[in-house]
């Protein structure tokens, strides 16, 4: 996991840094929990701002309360609705696998769900889920061929790592807060989609330049959005668009 960290521009060489890094988390982060069968799942989000973030769980028992995992995140503001879907709790590791299909599509992806503890159970009643979707990039290249697109589940051993080749259709610059590292958020062509992926520019090794081709194995990740996720997404009108044709939008033709 500590690979998947470079992708948001953190380095954690070493255990020490990783327990610092919980400390940091579960005292200055949004706090969240849910019960799950006897125990309480105790949830720490440090946004670092433009979507980044940091997560650490915690798992509570009348034994003690003990850190069960620790990971990046990015909160993508692109929004999917998964039907049929379906969830995989692992509640002493601190985590979570939806796999769902894309809608209109026939593709099944299985992400790990960041936020279960934020959410309202009741979302979980529903047929169709709508998220959000990224990919966290641990290796990363730009290839001098052009190549089909794909987003391809790797024999690496865990649900939600993927393979993906694609071009590059857009692409913008983060900056992480806490550390001062530059972050690339590319827009991926992978085929049914254009896939938000999260890189670190040090791992390029170049800014990237639209039309490029990347290839990267990434950590799939997300977040599930209930009505009050969905509701504080709200933005206000863009300025950029005239009010004519925001009008135009709500026509119906008789």
């Amino acid at each position: 996991m500590g690979e998947c960290f470079e992708a948001i521009g953190l380095s954690l060489p070493n255990t020490a840094a990783r327990d610092q890094l919980v400390e940091y988390v579960d005292t200055t982060g949004t706090r969240s929990s849910i019960y799950r069968r006897g125990a309480f799942i105790h949830g720490r989000c440090l946004r670092l701002g433009d979507g980044l973030e940091v997560w650490a769980v915690l798992y509570e028992t009348s034994k003690g309360l003990f850190c069960a995992d620790c990971r990046p995140g990015f909160r993508s503001k692109r929004v999917y609705s998964v039907s049929p879907w379906e969830l995989a709790e692992i509640d002493e590791e601190g985590g979570a696998i939806l796999t769902g299909r894309l809608n209109g599509t026939t593709t099944n992806v299985a992400l790990e769900l960041q936020n279960l503890t934020e959410l309202d159970s009741r979302v979980f009643e529903q047929s169709s889920l709508n998220i959000s979707l990224a990919g966290l990039a641990y290796q990363c290249r730009f290839a001098k061929q052009t190549k089909a697109p794909r987003l391809a589940l790797t024999s690496r051993g865990s649900e939600n790592d993927y393979s993906i080749t694609g071009s590059i259709v857009d692409f913008r610059m983060l900056r992480n807060r806490l550390s001062g590292g530059d972050i690339v958020v590319a827009d991926v062509d992978v085929g049914m989609m254009n896939l938000e992926v999260v890189v670190n520019l040090d791992d390029l090794g170049d800014r990237p330049k639209v039309g490029s081709i990347l290839r990267a194995s990434i950590w799939l990740q997300g977040h599930v959005l209930d009505e009050r996720l969905l509701n504080t997404r709200y933005e206000g009108v863009d300025r950029e668009i005239a009010s004519a044709q925001h009008w135009s939008m709500l026509k119906r033709e008789n």
